[in-house]
Order: C-alpha cells, then structure tokens, then sequence
C-alpha cells in the first residue's frame, strides 16, 4: 500500500507536469538558426531606428503620450528564419513614471513590450515589420520580468490562442520551426 507521502509526491507531480496549459516546442522542432554578428548589429540598428521613427510619428503600437524621445528602446530578442528572409523580434521601452496617467516618481521607471514580425531582402536588410497586436506587455517593474513574460507567451502559448471557430488562430509558437510557414504571415502580410 502506498504511503502518504508517496501519494502526495505523486499528486503534486501530476499537477505540476500533467495539468500544465502551456503547449512548449519539442526541442526536435525548435528554430535554431543563426546569422553572423554583422548582419546581427546591422538589423538591431534598423529595428531601433525604425522604433524611434513609429514613437516620433506615433504610429502603432507607440501612440501614447508616454513614448516620446526619452524613451528607451531595448531590442530584447530576435529570431531569423532557417532562409533568412523572415525574422520576429520583441522590442521592450523603458519610461519615466511619471509619464503614466496616474503620474508616479521621475525616478522610477517601467517597461512595455512588443512583438513584430517582418521580411527581410536577399541582403538581410529589414523589407518591412508589423506589429503582432493584442500580445503586448505593460507596465513591468524590471527588464528582467519582462523580458521573460514575452518569451513565454510567444514562445510557449502561442498556439493556445484560438479564433472565433475554436482553432488556433496562430498554430505554432515563435520558436517553432514551422512558425517561419505558419498562419500569422497570412494575417499580417495577405
């Protein structure tokens, strides 16, 4: 007969491992692709530049009075295509408090986070960018939180995201090899 604490070891197991929501990628499927550091700093550029000229032109997602020349722009992660002619990126912006509509200290500071997705041409330069709306994050106290909340929600919940005919609007997580194929280009890019 089993004892209680074999019972309760074997519970708490099935409720941490068999009970978790989150669909992770098999290591087997993940995107593992890299480019060289040239091409690398190269597009971070272009994604800073471009982020500055959406918050000075206030397009989306940077429309809010907080996103202004003082913002900081943090190029958190950014993922290439086994052809490299795709890429996903999470861009994090660190504001004043007091650039909040609830004004907070000058001195303390949070972090808004978002998800883009572009092409890029045959020489690796950005073609173009849209922002994935509806997956941003705000108002984190520190860069590190933030930073891992967006890699699990376009990492590991994804495909958990369903449309309005109960299938999975995006399919594949970011990480996926199949994400760079997958549905979300044709929502962003018909």
């Amino acid at each position: 007969m089993l004892k209680l604490p074999t019972i309760s070891f074997l519970l708490i197991c099935v409720i941490t491992f068999g009970c978790n929501s989150q669909n992770v990628t098999p290591n087997r499927y993940k995107n593992i692709n890299t480019v060289g550091l040239e091409q690398y700093k190269k597009n971070i550029d272009e994604i800073a530049d471009s982020i500055r000229s959406r918050i000075k032109s206030k397009e989306d997602p940077y429309y809010e009075s907080e996103y202004d020349s003082l913002t900081e722009i943090i190029i958190d992660t950014i993922l290439f295509s086994p052809a490299n002619d795709k890429l996903a990126f999470f861009v994090i912006t660190k504001n004043s408090n007091d650039k909040l509509l609830e004004k907070g200290n000058k001195n303390e500071f949070h972090y808004n986070a978002h998800c883009f997705i572009g092409h890029l041409n045959k020489d690796g330069l950005i073609e173009d960018m849209s922002w994935i709306r509806g997956h941003s994050l705000f108002n984190f106290r520190n860069i590190k939180n933030i930073s891992k909340r967006i890699r699990e929600v376009f990492f590991n919940e994804m495909t958990e995201r369903t449309n309005l005919n109960g299938g999975s609007t995006y399919k594949y997580n970011f990480d996926y090899v199949r994400f760079w194929n997958g549905p979300i280009w044709n929502v962003y890019y018909k």
